[in-house]
């Protein structure tokens, strides 16, 4: 029967023998590579210079003679050059622009201090001077680097739409979005509310949907509700028993140089008359007026058997004559 202790010594000896045999195989490799090495270093062994021709083509490799190829010439150019700001330096054989240690020549888009060196790139490296400078929106001045040329901020753009609202993107550059999502501003036919409809310059607003309204008589104590068109908001309801204002267009008026009371008489007797036979309804209003004529209406409605009262608040007063059947 297998014993699991030997098993697990058994697994130890063999990962054992294993790493040594790994080991053995890597130590001749690399004792193989070596020796390969020496043999073409032997075979190459001159004390004499290489004296090929670098690649610069104005000089000879000075180096001991070696195999492969030669490294790139390090000496210094016999011609001067003219650097990128025009100074005559003698720079590294080969080297086609070379740069010199003085600041730079060249023609800045700013006239702050130039703190970088001669060089040979296309473009110069930024100007990192603070400057204040105003966002793009103008909406906010902020201290920022000389190359920060469009800086914006974390305002609302504000600027005025063609469809009449303000642009409610974040502070940008150039042109607002033509497309405005925000509610429509247009008032409906009937003046009562905004189009509900979300913003559609320059095309018309759409027809307004059935939704629940309440329609009044003019003097606003009959009251009904009802389904309709946005457009059915002016229709009204016809005053009767129990309105406390009837229109008084009607009324006719007092003539120059008649007196205020007789001709509260004269309408209470007509009134009074009419509302007999049934031919109007058994109200009257007298238009607004001060409070001293109110006072003679009053007392005059007494008179003729009729009740009175006054409604609404000054300078709107106005008073209501009611006849009892």
């Amino acid at each position: 029967m297998w014993c699991p202790h030997l098993y697990l010594l058994f697994n130890a000896r063999m990962s054992h023998f294993r790493r040594m045999m790994f080991q053995h195989v890597v130590n001749g490799v690399v004792r193989n590579y070596l020796a390969l090495l020496k043999e073409q270093e032997m075979a190459h062994l001159c004390n004499k210079k290489c004296m090929k021709r670098l690649p610069c083509g104005n000089h000879d490799c000075d180096q001991p003679c070696h195999s492969g190829d030669c490294k790139e010439c390090t000496k210094t150019s016999i011609k001067k050059l003219s650097c990128d700001c025009g100074e005559e330096v003698r720079g590294q054989c080969g080297a086609i622009t070379p740069e010199c240690k003085k600041r730079c020549a060249r023609v800045h888009a700013c006239a702050h201090e130039v703190t970088h060196t001669c060089h040979n790139k296309e473009t110069c490296p930024p100007c990192y001077a603070q400057v204040q400078r105003t966002c793009v929106g103008g909406h906010d001045t902020s201290t920022v680097y000389c190359y920060e040329d469009k800086i914006t901020c974390n305002v609302m753009c504000g600027k005025p739409l063609p469809c009449g609202h303000e642009c409610q993107e974040e502070c940008h550059d150039g042109i607002c979005k033509k497309e405005c999502k925000q509610p429509c501003l247009i008032k409906c036919k009937n003046g009562s509310h905004n189009c509900v409809a979300t913003c559609h310059y320059p095309h018309k607003c759409p027809s307004c949907k059935v939704r629940n309204i309440y329609l009044k008589c003019k003097c606003g104590n009959k009251e009904q509700r009802a389904l309709a068109l946005c457009t059915s908001n002016g229709k009204t309801l016809q005053c009767g028993t129990g309105c406390t204002a009837q229109v008084d267009s009607t009324q006719p008026r007092r003539g120059p140089g008649v007196d205020f009371e007789d001709w509260v008489i004269v309408q209470l007797q007509s009134f009074i008359e009419k509302a007999k036979k049934g031919l109007i309804p058994p109200e009257y209003k007298f238009k607004t007026t001060s409070s001293y004529n109110r006072r003679i209406i009053h007392l005059q409605a007494e008179k003729h058997g009729c009740t009175s009262e006054s409604f609404d608040v000054e300078p709107n007063r106005y008073t209501m004559v009611y006849y009892k059947k």
